[in-house]
């Protein structure tokens, strides 16, 4: 839901002609990084469902952290991620278990 409403705000800032450029580039996100195993565990917790999943060395070039400030989508856009991570493993189990029912 914060990625469909900051999509609808950048779409309103074009429609109305707000946009300063042509191309307008807006971290969206909740500034915080999560974990695999933060989001595993979160989903698990969430869910109440074990996922079977395999710990595995870190990749060549994996990054250990990634994050992005989404200060200027709060400045322009009047945006910030409302949702929590467990909202987040939530919702997407919730709409994977019903768009299976149509598949």
């Amino acid at each position: 839901m914060d990625l469909a409403e900051a999509h609808v705000k950048a779409l309103n800032r074009l429609l109305e002609f707000k946009n300063i450029h042509k191309h307008e580039v807006f971290n969206i996100g909740s500034q915080k990084g999560y974990s695999v195993m933060e989001v595993i565990h979160a989903f698990e917790k969430c869910n109440k469902l074990e996922l079977n999943y395999k710990i595995k060395s870190r990749r060549a070039g994996d990054i250990a952290v990634l994050a992005a400030s989404t200060s200027r989508a709060k400045n322009i856009l009047n945006w910030e991620a409302k949702f929590t991570l467990e909202d987040m493993v939530t919702s997407a189990w919730n709409w994977e278990k019903k768009s299976k029912k149509f598949s």
